[in-house]
């Protein structure tokens, strides 16, 4: 059985090279580097590291080619990884070599170092980590954030701010 290769995005369809000159959306460079071929192959690493045709989850062995996927216990794992294809009863796992060298990206969010890499992976990146949501903040009334200060809030920080004017400033009085 043979599965039908992931069909090129959109913006992928509009990525052209010409003569050494690149073309995506009316933008031009003379890079002379065929950008097609670059974002082909990112792609193809990414998805079908094992570069047996099968991609993504679809690969019941992500690391070892297979282009069958034979399946003879029918456990979900190839049988070029199952150390039971026969569905011995043992109990199933993954052979250590199936262990996909993961990589940053939206399964594996906690991967990724920076903020570039994170939102490349459609993350967001807070607090030096990658997360799956946008992560709130609530930033309240502080000597850092005065002017989200009321009165009460301001007059309670220290005695170096004070209320005046309808807002929350640094004191004068030399203490």
């Amino acid at each position: 059985m043979e599965l039908p290769s992931p069909i090129a995005k959109e913006s992928l369809r509009k990525l052209k090279t010409t003569g050494g000159e690149e073309s995506i959306e009316g933008e031009t460079t003379s890079s002379g580097v065929d950008n097609l071929t670059k974002v082909y192959e990112d792609y193809i690493t990414k998805n079908d590291p094992d570069l047996d045709n099968v991609f993504g989850a679809s690969d019941n062995c992500p690391m070892i080619y297979n282009p069958g996927q034979l399946d003879g216990d029918n456990d979900g794992i190839g049988d070029e990884c199952d150390l039971t294809p026969n569905g011995d009863e043992e109990e199933t796992e993954i052979a250590a070599t199936t262990t996909p060298t993961a990589v940053c990206d939206i399964d594996y969010l906690d991967l990724c170092d920076n903020e570039s890499d994170c939102n490349s992976a459609d993350g967001y990146w807070y607090n030096e980590q990658c997360n799956a949501e946008p992560v709130v903040v609530v930033v309240r009334c502080s000597e850092e954030y005065l002017n989200l200060c009321d009165k009460i809030e301001c007059e309670s920080l220290t005695e170096n701010y004070i209320w005046e004017s309808e807002q929350c400033i640094a004191s004068t009085t030399p203490e």
